[in-house]
C-alpha cells in the first residue's frame, strides 16, 4: 500500500518576539526580589549532533535513584528525535546519555513529544507522534541491558482507519499495568500487556468532529476512571474536560465534566488535567492572543456535578506574570506550580491557602542570564522530594536549542514548634495553640498569619509576633483531634507544617433507669425513664437506648431535662434485665445505667360457651360459639370442643370468638365444653354448655 506522510512536528518559536521583549523583562527582574534560584543542568548541542537532542519535546521523569529522562523531537544522530537520559555527577553537573535515537526505518518512530514513564523495572515507555507501521505514530518501550545498551521496541503502531493517530503526549500507568494515551485524531486507547511480551491495543473511545481532540493525555484514578481534556469542540467549540467511567461488560462511558467558552473569559485550548488526593481536577487553559491570556482551573466534584473555578487568570501585559501556561504538578501540601511559554516564560506558584484564595507569586523568569533557556513549553514540570523543580525549554541555551533546567525554592527554610494548654483538656474548656516559627535567617515578619486547621478543617489564624503567634478556642470537641499549623511562607521564607495530637475528654455522666410498673401483666404497657446528669457545665444531648441482654428495645432523644422515655405494650411473659445506654455527645461521656429487673407476668383468661339451636333435632346442624376474654390482652389460638372425652373438632380465634359447627349429636342430652390451652403470655380456661337434640 502507499504510505501518506505526515506532518513534521514543528517546535514553537519565539526568538524574535523574546529579544523584542527581553530588556523589559531584565527591568521587570531588577526590581523583583527574587525567589526562587535557576541552574542550568544541560544546552543541547546542534542538530547534526549525536546526541539527545536538540529541542526537548516533553517533560521530564525522575527514575528511582535520581536519573531525569526526557525526548527530543530532533537529534538522535538521525534528526527523527530521541530518548534521553541525564545523570548527576559527583561534581554537581550532569552528564547525557542517549538511550535511543529514532530512524523513521518502516517500523520505528519519528518525533517523539510526551512525557516518559518507567515501570518498576526501570523500562521506559513513550510515544511518538509519527512513525511506525502506518506512519502515524507508535507506542514503544526502552529496556535497559546490564552492559549499559538500550534496546528499543515498538509496542503499537497507529493505523489512522482503525485508532487515529498522531499521539502528542505520553502515555500513563494504572495499577495493572496497563497503558493509556491519546491521540491528535480524536481517540482514547488503552494497551494491555500480554505474558507473551506482546500488547493489545483497546480504544476506548473515538471522539466526534464535534467533540474536539483530546491532544494533552489523561490521567487515571485509583477507581480506573480516565479524565482528559480535548483542544476544541463541545458545547462552545472551545475544548472540554472529559471523564470515561468503566462499566463491567468492557464498555465506557463518556462524560462531559465541562465545556469551554472563551467568550466568558474562560479560555479555550485546556491542556492535561491533574488529580489530588481529594479527587479534584487542575488544569491550564488559553493560549497567548487575548487580553485573558489563560488561566489555571479547578474543577471539584459535588453532589454528582462538578463545579468550575478560575484561581488565576494570566494579564501579561499589566503584571508580567507570563501568559499561556502550561501543564500543572503538585507538591505534597497542595501547592500547584507551572509554566507559561509566551514571550519568554515563566514558573509560577500558586499557593492553596486555607481562606479558599489561590495568589500567585513569579518564582523565575526566563531569558534574563547568559545561556539561560527560554520558552519553557516542553511539558509539565517535575518535582522532587526537596521542592526543587525540574524542566525544559524548547529555545535558548548556549547554542540556542533549549536546555534543562532545575529551580530551588527558597533558600530559607522554617520550621514550627507548637504546643498545646492544657492537653488533654475537657470538651468546652479553653485550649491555646501557640506556634513558633524559627529560621537560621530570622523569624518571618511580623503581622503573617499561621493557619491552624483541625483534620484538614481551619479553625484559626493567628498573625506572627516576634516569631510566635497564639491561639485560644473553647470550642474542641469530646475526641482525638489531629491539630495541624500551616506557615504558608513569603518571598522570603520558605513554608512549614507541624502537627499535635490534642486529646480531648468528655465531662464523666451518670444515667438512671426506672420503670413505671413492674411488675407487669403481659399486654400491660411500661413506661421507662432514663435520666442522665452531667459533671459538666453542658446538658447532656443525643440518645439514650434501653436495651436488654445486648437486645436493644428502642431509642428515645433526652430532653432539655436530660430525661428520655420509652413506653412499650408487646413485652412477653418473662424477666428482662433491662439497661438504659447513653451514647454521649460532643462535650459529655456515655454512661449506663444500673439493671432494672423487668418483670412481666402471665395474663389471665376466661371463657363462655353458647349454641345455636337448642334445643335442635335429630341431624339439625347445632353451632358452638366459644368466647376467650382477656383483662389485658387479646387471645389467639386454637379452641378445642369436647363431649366428655370424645374431640367433636377445634376452632381457631378471632376477635376472641372461635365457632364449630356439627349435625351428628345424638338424641338427648349432650354436655359440649370448649377448652383454650392458652399459651406462655396467657393462661388457659374452659365453658360447657348443655345441648339438647329432640
Amino acid at each position: 500500500m502507499t504510505r501518506q506522510r505526515t506532518p513534521k512536528i514543528r517546535v514553537l518559536g519565539a526568538v524574535a518576539f523574546a529579544l523584542a521583549v527581553l530588556t523589559v523583562l531584565i527591568a521587570f527582574a531588577a526590581g523583583t526580589r527574587a525567589v526562587a534560584q535557576e541552574k542550568v543542568l544541560y544546552s543541547f548541542g546542534p542538530a547534526n549532533r549525536s546526541e539527545g537532542g536538540p529541542h526537548p519535546g516533553g517533560g521530564l521523569t525522575f527514575d528511582a535513584t535520581g536519573n531525569l529522562y526526557g525526548t527530543t523531537g530532533l537529534g538522535g544522530g538521525h534528526s527523527q528525535g530521541a530518548v534521553y537520559e541525564l545523570m548527576p555527577t559527583a561534581h554537581g553537573s550532569w552528564r547525557q546519555k542517549l538511550l535511543h535515537g529514532f530512524k523513521y526505518d518502516g517500523t520505528d518512530g519519528q518525533y517523539p513529544n510526551g512525557n516518559l514513564v518507567l515501570d518498576a523495572a526501570g523500562n521506559v515507555y513513550g510515544t511518538t507522534y509519527s512513525g511506525g507501521a502506518y506512519l502515524w505514530g507508535t507506542v514503544f518501550e526502552l529496556i535497559p541491558s546490564p552492559d549499559g545498551t538500550w534496546t528499543e521496541k515498538v509496542l503499537h503502531s497507529f493505523d489512522l482507519t482503525s485508532d487515529g493517530g498522531l499521539p502528542l503526549a505520553g502515555v500513563v500507568f494504572d495499577a495493572a499495568g496497563n497503558l493509556y494515551g491519546t491521540t491528535r485524531l480524536g481517540s482514547v486507547f488503552k494497551l494491555t500487556p500480554a505474558a507473551d511480551g506482546t500488547w493489545s491495543e483497546t480504544v476506548l473511545y473515538n471522539h466526534g468532529t464535534d467533540e474536539g481532540a483530546p491532544l494533552a493525555g489523561v490521567v487515571v484514578d485509583t477507581a480506573g476512571n480516565i479524565f482528559g481534556t480535548t483542544e476544541n469542540g463541545g458545547a462552545y467549540n472551545g475544548g472540554t474536560v472529559f471523564e470515561l467511567t468503566p462499566s463491567a461488560d468492557g464498555t465506557w462511558t463518556k462524560t462531559i465534566l465541562h465545556n469551554f467558552n472563551s467568550k466568558d473569559n474562560v479560555g479555550g485550548s485546556p491542556g492535561p488535567v491533574i488529580l489530588d488526593a481529594s479527587g479534584n481536577l487542575y488544569g491550564t487553559a488559553g493560549v497567548p492572543i487575548f487580553p485573558d491570556l489563560g488561566v489555571v482551573f479547578e474543577l471539584s466534584p459535588a453532589g454528582g456535578n462538578w463545579v468550575f473555578k478560575v484561581l488565576h487568570h494570566f494579564n501579561n501585559s499589566s503584571s508580567w506574570e507570563g501568559a499561556g501556561p502550561g501543564g500543572l504538578v503538585l507538591d505534597a501540601v497542595g501547592n500547584l506550580y507551572g509554566s507559561t511559554f509566551a514571550t519568554t516564560g515563566t514558573l509560577f506558584k500558586l499557593s492553596h491557602k486555607a481562606d479558599g484564595g489561590w495568589p500567585l507569586r513569579v518564582l523565575y523568569a526566563f531569558g534574563l542570564n547568559l545561556g539561560d533557556g527560554w520558552i519553557p513549553q516542553g511539558g509539565p514540570l517535575t518535582i522532587d522530594g526537596a521542592g526543587n523543580l525540574y524542566g525544559t525549554t524548547v529555545e535558548g541555551g548556549y547554542n540556542g536549542t533549549g536546555v534543562v533546567f532545575e529551580v530551588k525554592p527558597q533558600t530559607n527554610l522554617t520550621t514550627i514548634a507548637l504546643l498545646s494548654s492544657p492537653n488533654p483538656s475537657l470538651a468546652g474548656q479553653p485550649v491555646t495553640f501557640t506556634p513558633k516559627i524559627s529560621s537560621p535567617s530570622g523569624p518571618p515578619p511580623d503581622g503573617e498569619p499561621v493557619w491552624l486547621y483541625d483534620r484538614g478543617t481551619p479553625f484559626g489564624s493567628p498573625v506572627l509576633a516576634g516569631g510566635s503567634a497564639s491561639f485560644t478556642t473553647s470550642s474542641l470537641t469530646d475526641k482525638t483531634h489531629l491539630i495541624t499549623a500551616v506557615y504558608w511562607g513569603d518571598d522570603k521564607f520558605a513554608s512549614s507544617t507541624k502537627a499535635v495530637t490534642q486529646v480531648v475528654n468528655g465531662y464523666a455522666t451518670s444515667t438512671t433507669l426506672a420503670s413505671s410498673l413492674n411488675p407487669l401483666i403481659y399486654g400491660q404497657a411500661v413506661t421507662w425513664t432514663a435520666r442522665v446528669t452531667t459533671s459538666g457545665p453542658t446538658p447532656p444531648i443525643g440518645m439514650v437506648t434501653f436495651s436488654h441482654d445486648g437486645v436493644s428495645l428502642g431509642a428515645a432523644a433526652l430532653n432539655a431535662s436530660g430525661v428520655a422515655t420509652l413506653t412499650k405494650s408487646n413485652l412477653n411473659a418473662d424477666a428482662f434485665p433491662l439497661v438504659a445506654v447513653y451514647r454521649g455527645d460532643t462535650a459529655n461521656q456515655a454512661s449506663t445505667s444500673a439493671v432494672v429487673n423487668q418483670v412481666v407476668t402471665q395474663a389471665t383468661s376466661s371463657a363462655a360457651l353458647s349454641s345455636s339451636p337448642n334445643p335442635s333435632t335429630t341431624g339439625q346442624a347445632v353451632t358452638f360459639t366459644a368466647t376467650i376474654t382477656s383483662p389485658t390482652a387479646k387471645a389467639t389460638g386454637p379452641v378445642t370442643f369436647t363431649a366428655g372425652k370424645n374431640v367433636l373438632g377445634t376452632g381457631q380465634l378471632s376477635g376472641g370468638k372461635a365457632t364449630f359447627t356439627t349435625s351428628t349429636l345424638a338424641v338427648g342430652s349432650t354436655t359440649v365444653t370448649a377448652t383454650y390451652l392458652g399459651d406462655s403470655d396467657i393462661a388457659g380456661s374452659s365453658a360447657s354448655v348443655t345441648q339438647m337434640v329432640q
